[in-house]
């Protein structure tokens, strides 16, 4: 069952495709699939797994100045918690792999993602939770911190973590990190606020109340953060393991700056994605906006990317399905600023949401986020997809679709 895929593309060849994705059946696992024909064809590479480990899991991607990056977790125990977080680097583009680096020796860093800017400085995220807060698929308490931490050597060495989130957030998640130009960081999550059905893990509908988008913006050298409120209203329309929730997006046009923050909520009774954008450094921002056309199903699990004046988002639709099932993957993409959205479906068929393996009983998980990376002639999509699925299997897949742009 492979799942929350996050594409790179070379820099200097965009034909060549790096995906990295997690599996949770027939056991917890990670992959990567490479491309060198701008994804006609796909191979699978040897992931790097650490002498003595047996479970990588929830890898992300970078392309730094002159190599890939590949960080994931090792799990632990009946659990499968995380023990520890790692890093391997490739020189050739993904066809191999150097023996992957322990990085911290951190057990229950949840959530890891990483960032890479322009000078070559690598960025971790993550919600740092210890062994006496963690329970099953769940945390005994609340005041867990997102931190920090960077490497200005390629990974040799890290900063020591600093907390990004505010000490006065109690339930926090899903951070999605985004490095600025000045050496600064970006850091948009979750918070949760008195949800403690899926902090907890306790039985129950769906969380009443509504979340908070925030966006931390700082300087980890310097550990100082400030948060502003991105949307106040975020209306949950799902229950979720707080192990694995669906992250929210976070862009930066290199061009000019401007930030985008993409999520879903049901604030119109389903679930629909919305991008806001803020032009002074994430200090105020725009009203949301609707990139695609209302319907009363389901769209949700956006990603953003944007290049040279454009924005693109990937995410998966149920518009054509009366009964709210059978989905698709859809691009947008807008050349204003996220004011005005066209958008196509780039799956070449649907598949049925209700299948994949149940970490909530009866609520099939398909995964954390779908994978875009944009160019200024082309944009790259992957997403979790059960075509190929059923009830008995529970098979997930990952799929990709190429959109192609005229060069201005």
């Amino acid at each position: 069952a492979h799942n929350s895929p996050t594409i790179a593309v070379n820099p200097d060849d965009e034909d060549v495709l790096v995906v990295v994705d997690k599996i949770d059946r027939p056991s917890f696992a990670a992959a990567i699939h490479r491309s060198e024909d701008g994804g006609e064809s796909w191979s699978e590479a040897p992931f790097p797994i650490p002498s003595g480990e047996d479970r990588p899991y929830a890898p992300d991607l970078v392309w730094g100045a002159d190599k890939l990056y590949l960080s994931f977790v090792t799990l632990t125990g009946r659990g499968n918690n995380p023990e520890a977080i790692w890093l391997s680097t490739s020189d050739d583009a993904g066809v191999t792999w150097n023996s992957p680096q322990q990085v911290f020796d951190r057990s229950y860093a949840f959530q890891v993602r990483m960032a890479s800017d322009t000078s070559g400085r690598l960025y971790l995220t993550w919600l740092q939770g210890a062994e006496e807060t963690t329970g099953t698929l769940s945390f005994t308490a609340a005041g867990l911190p997102i931190v920090a931490a960077f490497s200005d050597d390629e990974g040799e060495s890290w900063s020591e973590p600093v907390q990004v989130s505010s000490s006065e957030r109690e339930r926090v998640g899903a951070a999605v990190p985004v490095a600025g130009s000045e050496g600064d960081l970006y850091v948009l999550f979750f918070d949760y606020k008195d949800d403690r059905f899926d902090w907890e893990n306790l039985e129950g509908d769906v969380y009443a109340g509504t979340f908070e988008l925030v966006l931390a913006h700082g300087d980890v050298e310097g550990g100082a953060f400030e948060e502003s409120v991105v949307e106040a209203g975020v209306v949950p329309y799902e229950r979720f393991l707080v192990y694995l929730p669906k992250f929210p997006s976070l862009a930066m046009d290199p061009s000019s700056s401007v930030l985008y923050a993409g999520w879903s909520d049901a604030r119109d009774g389903d679930p629909d994605v919305f991008v806001r954008r803020s032009e002074d450094g994430g200090a105020t921002w725009s009203e949301p906006v609707r990139i695609h056309e209302s319907s009363p199903r389901a769209q949700y699990l956006a990603t953003l990317d944007a290049v040279s004046g454009r924005l693109d988002a990937l995410y998966l639709d149920r518009r054509a399905d009366p009964a709210d099932r059978l989905t698709a993957a859809f691009f947008a993409s807008s050349t204003d600023e996220g004011r005005t959205w066209s958008d196509l479906e780039v799956a070449s068929e649907s598949f049925n949401s209700r299948l994949g393996p149940e970490g909530i009983p009866g609520q099939p998980d398909q995964g954390t986020r779908v994978g875009l990376a944009s160019t200024e002639t082309a944009a790259f999509a992957v997403w979790t997809d059960a075509r190929r699925s059923s009830k008995l299997t529970g098979t997930l897949d990952i799929f990709f679709a190429k959109v192609a742009f005229k060069k201005n």
